[in-house]
Parts: structure tokens; C-alpha cells; sequence
């Protein structure tokens, strides 16, 4: 039996190629473990079938997503491109909250830190203040804990070409 190999893409412009398809952190993954279903297996078979790009973020269950994520990238994170997302636009927020991501997620680094769910009102000028989300961002590239950086967002297109021209 031959199996199907999944396309890759390049995933913006950070030249690295990522599975067409990827695991979101959502759907499964921020359950908790039951008799019937861990999302650890879920997250070993869709990278047995060659999903390659796993996404998650903190708020995701309350962190049981990162956790879930954690028990498989313990072994395979080598396997992984790696984005997760934090709330905070403070230097002091986004710190603390990496700390955490990364402690649940058992792993040193991650491939794409993302500013989680730009909104229409908001005032994306904070995250360059020097107490801003755009510092420890900066910071946390420079220390390679993270290798991208990014910004997420549901509602408003404008909003997230504003964030991304400005940053």
C-alpha cells in the first residue's frame, strides 16, 4: 500500500515548509484525557500522517490544549513546527506567559509566537511601548526561544493589516 504524502507549502515568508494541513489546538485538543478519547493520540496519528505544523495557544482550554501538545512533543517535538499564542500586550504578561506555554508544551523554543486575537478597537500602538508585547516579543527572538513571531485575529481585516504594516 502506498501511503499519501501530504503537500508542503511555505509558510509565509519565513522559508520554512510546513504540512499543507496542520492540528489546530481547538477541536480535541483542549479536551481532557478520557477512557474514550486522549488528544495525545490524535496529535501522534495526525503526525504519523505527516501534519506537521501544530498550532495551539494558552487561553485553549484553559491551557489543556499546550498540555495535551506537551505529551507528544516530549518525545517528537524534533518532528514539529511549533506555534502557539499568548492574550497579553505587556512585556511582563507575555513573559509569564511563555514561561507557562513552554513548561506545558515540555519543550525549550517554539517556531511561531503569535499576539493572540487583534481586535477592530484595538490600540495596537501599545505593543511598541517599551512595557509592550512588541519587547518581549523582540527579546524572546533574540534569545531564540522563539524563531517567528505573528499576530492572530477573528474579526477585523483592517485591524491585521494595521498590526502587520506597523510591526
Amino acid at each position: 500500500i502506498k501511503k499519501f504524502a501530504l503537500p508542503k507549502r511555505v509558510l509565509g515568508n519565513t522559508g520554512v515548509e510546513v504540512s499543507a494541513l496542520i492540528l489546530g489546538g481547538v477541536s480535541g485538543m483542549m479536551a481532557k484525557p478520557t477512557a474514550e478519547f486522549h488528544p495525545a493520540e490524535l496529535a501522534n496519528a495526525a503526525l504519523d500522517a505527516g501534519i506537521t505544523y501544530f498550532d495551539t495557544s494558552n487561553d485553549y482550554g484553559g491551557g489543556q490544549s499546550e498540555l495535551n501538545y506537551g505529551l507528544v512533543l516530549a518525545r517528537r517535538r524534533k518532528e514539529v513546527f511549533l506555534a502557539t499564542k499568548c492574550s497579553s500586550r505587556t512585556y511582563d504578561g507575555v513573559m509569564k506567559e511563555v514561561e507557562t506555554s513552554l513548561k506545558r508544551l515540555q519543550t525549550d523554543h517554539l517556531d511561531l509566537y503569535q499576539i493572540h486575537g487583534v481586535g477592530a478597537k484595538e490600540d495596537i500602538s501599545l505593543w511598541g511601548k517599551p512595557d509592550g508585547v512588541m519587547k518581549a516579543f523582540q527579546k524572546l527572538k533574540e534569545e531564540k526561544v522563539t524563531r517567528f513571531i505573528g499576530v492572530t485575529g477573528h474579526e477585523d481585516a483592517d485591524a491585521m493589516i494595521r498590526a502587520i504594516e506597523t510591526y
